[in-house]
Protein backbone atom coordinates (compact mmCIF):
# COMPACT_ATOMS: atom_id res chain seq x y z
CA UNK A 1 0.00 0.00 0.00
CA UNK A 2 1.30 3.45 -0.87
CA UNK A 3 1.86 6.43 1.44
CA UNK A 4 1.11 10.11 0.90
CA UNK A 5 3.83 12.24 2.51
CA UNK A 6 2.67 15.82 3.09
CA UNK A 7 5.15 18.62 3.73
CA UNK A 8 2.50 21.13 4.84
CA UNK A 9 -1.25 21.45 5.03
CA UNK A 10 -1.34 23.15 1.63
CA UNK A 11 -2.93 21.27 -1.26
CA UNK A 12 -0.41 19.80 -3.69
CA UNK A 13 2.50 19.95 -1.22
CA UNK A 14 2.99 16.19 -1.08
CA UNK A 15 4.46 13.15 -2.80
CA UNK A 16 3.26 9.54 -2.95
CA UNK A 17 5.70 6.72 -2.33
CA UNK A 18 5.25 2.98 -2.79
CA UNK A 19 6.19 2.02 0.80
CA UNK A 20 3.35 1.56 3.30
CA UNK A 21 2.67 4.19 6.04
CA UNK A 22 4.06 2.09 8.88
CA UNK A 23 7.27 1.40 6.99
CA UNK A 24 7.70 5.09 6.09
CA UNK A 25 7.06 6.18 9.69
CA UNK A 26 9.64 3.68 10.93
CA UNK A 27 12.23 4.85 8.39
CA UNK A 28 11.67 8.54 9.22
CA UNK A 29 11.69 8.04 13.00
CA UNK A 30 15.12 8.89 14.32
CA UNK A 31 16.70 9.33 10.87
CA UNK A 32 19.88 11.41 10.95
CA UNK A 33 19.56 12.61 7.37
CA UNK A 34 17.76 12.03 4.12
CA UNK A 35 15.69 8.85 3.78
CA UNK A 36 15.47 7.03 0.44
CA UNK A 37 11.98 6.05 -0.70
CA UNK A 38 10.46 4.97 -4.02
CA UNK A 39 8.23 7.74 -5.40
CA UNK A 40 5.30 6.69 -7.52
CA UNK A 41 5.80 8.72 -10.68
CA UNK A 42 3.48 10.53 -13.05
CA UNK A 43 1.41 8.35 -15.43
CA UNK A 44 3.97 8.79 -18.22
CA UNK A 45 6.37 6.46 -16.42
CA UNK A 46 5.69 2.89 -15.37
CA UNK A 47 8.32 2.60 -12.66
CA UNK A 48 8.80 4.16 -9.21
CA UNK A 49 11.78 6.48 -8.96
CA UNK A 50 14.24 6.95 -6.10
CA UNK A 51 13.45 9.98 -3.94
CA UNK A 52 15.18 11.25 -0.84
CA UNK A 53 13.05 12.85 1.87
CA UNK A 54 14.19 15.17 4.67
CA UNK A 55 12.37 13.85 7.78
CA UNK A 56 12.44 17.31 9.39
CA UNK A 57 10.18 18.63 6.61
CA UNK A 58 7.44 15.97 6.86
CA UNK A 59 4.18 17.33 8.32
CA UNK A 60 2.16 14.09 8.18
CA UNK A 61 1.76 10.67 6.54
CA UNK A 62 -1.39 8.93 5.41
CA UNK A 63 -2.73 6.39 2.95
CA UNK A 64 -3.55 8.08 -0.37
CA UNK A 65 -7.25 8.81 -0.73
CA UNK A 66 -8.87 8.47 -4.14
CA UNK A 67 -11.16 11.32 -5.11
CA UNK A 68 -14.73 10.47 -5.98
CA UNK A 69 -15.73 10.87 -9.61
Amino acid sequence: MATLIAFSGLGGDYIIVQEDPGEVASMLRGADGLVELRRIPAPVSEHPIATWVNPARVAFLMEPVQQRS
